[in-house]
């Protein structure tokens, strides 16, 4: 072979190799066992900090006793991998960072099952940057094309276009407003995931409270279509569990101590989490329109805990997607 993988063991193989002393590959000094060369076999593993990608030399190099030889080998570059995402919802033209390794080398990147590609705005093996097209998709995983193939992502990504938004763009979409309890609470421009503002939910110390939002008119009609609820919540002072309410949802808009896990929402304090929640029917489903087809009401319950403080959550993106 004239390449390789990282971590992967390779041999070399011709007449004259028991005496090596020494192998680079893109310029780094690898590790072999001298035990087990011989006089036509030299074995070594490509390690896992080896350069590869543009700027590589793609030169192993090998020296012995009685001189040096160079051969050309291409050090694959690993499948593209996300660590942290600047987010997984978009608006067509919008832009996602994203972090890893394996970026270098990738070529083209395509929403899945679609002919819409992504444009690549900037990029190094550990950071990439790139525009999303527009497109008719509501849910998608991305598709990198690499040095070695291709690979898809585990996250799903979601156009907000495509969306039935209730928070999104810095304020309240389709009918949607604040109906929360206690203040302060609605839009507000502390805290934001992806613009400007966010919906601000209040939770007074020791309180039993629900806060959340309401469409008293027209309502969210059911659609067998909708698969997901989504949003991202920027936790408190600490971590708590809220219990995701609906009007329609069993046990309703209420103070739900008992709500199955699919409505237990634990939220880490301080950083901004991301939920995708199934909402149809059935076993391990938020079953949203449960008793009835028009929702009006979204909202988080929080309850009191001795030694409490007043708790503070922002919540950004939140949507039902087809």
């Amino acid at each position: 072979t004239v390449s390789g993988n990282l971590d992967h063991t390779y041999a070399i193989l011709g007449q004259n190799l028991g005496t090596t002393t020494k192998i680079t590959l893109n310029g780094l000094s690898i590790y072999f066992n001298r035990a087990l060369n011989s006089d036509n076999v030299v074995i070594f593993t490509i390690p896992e900090n080896t350069p590869y990608g543009p700027g590589a030399s793609n030169k192993l190099v090998l020296t012995t006793l009685y001189g040096t030889v160079t051969y050309n080998f291409t050090v694959l570059s690993p499948p593209p991998t996300i660590q942290t995402l600047s987010d997984v919802d978009f608006t067509g033209g919008g832009i996602i960072t994203m972090t890893g390794k394996g970026f270098s080398t990738v070529t083209t990147i395509n929403l899945k099952g679609t002919s819409d590609n992504a444009t690549i705005v900037s990029q190094s093996d550990s950071v990439l940057k790139i525009k999303m097209p527009t497109t008719s998709a509501a849910i998608a995983p991305l598709v990198f094309t690499y040095q070695a193939g291709t690979v898809t992502t585990s996250q799903q990504f979601v156009d907000l276009d495509n969306a039935y938004t209730i928070f999104a763009n810095n304020n309240f979409q389709n009918g949607w407003s604040d109906a929360s309890w206690s203040g302060p609470s609605g839009v507000s421009t502390n805290a934001s995931k992806s613009g400007t503002a966010s919906a601000e939910a209040t939770y007074p110390a020791g309180g039993w409270k629900i806060e959340g939002w309401a469409n008293w008119w027209p309502g969210f009609t059911y659609s067998p279509d909708y698969k997901y609820l989504t949003f991202w919540v920027k936790g408190g002072t600490v971590q708590h569990t809220l219990i995701l309410v609906g009007d329609k949802v069993a046990g309703g808009y209420s103070q739900n101590t008992s709500a199955p896990a699919i409505q237990q929402i634990v939220v880490p304090a301080k950083v901004w989490s991301y939920f995708l929640i199934p909402v149809g029917t059935g076993a391990n489903q938020l079953n949203y329109w449960a008793t009835g087809t028009t929702a009006n009401q979204l909202g988080f319950f929080l309850q009191g805990q001795s030694g409490d403080v007043d708790e503070t959550y922002y919540f950004d993106e939140v949507a039902f997607v087809k």
